[in-house]
């Protein structure tokens, strides 16, 4: 028996060029996302001082001709589209998660992770402001989220904790299942031959 759960991808900034840059210069994740937003908020600024900075330049003998004016427009938006691009726009993406009867295996890009059933310590429903508050702190926890719904669920084992943001529809139905496996796997441990 596989069940297959879906978590639709989402915008994330935290996925942009820069950021993944950045992730590969530091093993610490949470202070290269810390890095990113500075750079991120640094080079929008930076841009906005060299739009004004720009302008006066081509403004400091008087009112601009024609083709000046349009040759600073265009750069002006080229600036513009490159510092969004390479900053700000970013995707994370689907993952799919299904449940077996060993276990759980998630798979989102070319990364897979697979939990047996007797790895889980305990699942369970958490709102998104402790995963937000505790568990996105932890640098040892897997987050597969997407858009993030009002709850989450938490699978915790003895090396790490996964965070999943399955639909807010089929959270029950996968902690259903979840369990059952769970329950199953600890019934066929306690058998005595």
């Amino acid at each position: 028996m596989t069940e297959h759960f879906h978590i639709p991808g989402a915008w994330d900034p935290a996925e942009s060029v820069l950021a993944r840059l950045l992730r590969r210069r530091d093993p610490d994740t949470l202070r290269a996302e810390a890095t990113f937003y500075v750079v991120a908020v640094g080079a929008v600024f930076g841009y906005l001082v060299l739009v004004f900075v720009g302008w006066a330049w081509i403004n400091r003998n008087g009112v601009p001709g024609e083709s000046e004016a349009a040759t600073y427009w265009i750069a002006q938006a080229s600036g513009l589209l490159l510092v969004t691009l390479f900053a700000w726009v970013g995707r994370r993406g689907a993952t799919r998660v299904e449940i077996t009867d060993q276990g759980v295996r998630i798979q989102n890009g070319g990364s897979e992770l697979h939990i047996g059933n007797a790895e889980i310590l305990e699942i369970s429903r958490i709102p998104n402001l402790r995963y937000h508050q505790h568990y996105r702190r932890y640098a040892r926890t897997r987050s597969f989220r997407g858009k993030v719904p009002p709850n989450l669920i938490l699978l915790r084992t003895e090396s790490f904790p996964v965070v999943l943001g399955i639909r807010p529809a089929e959270q029950a139905l996968f902690l259903e299942r979840v369990g059952a496996q769970i329950r199953n796997q600890a019934a066929k441990g306690n058998r005595v031959a």
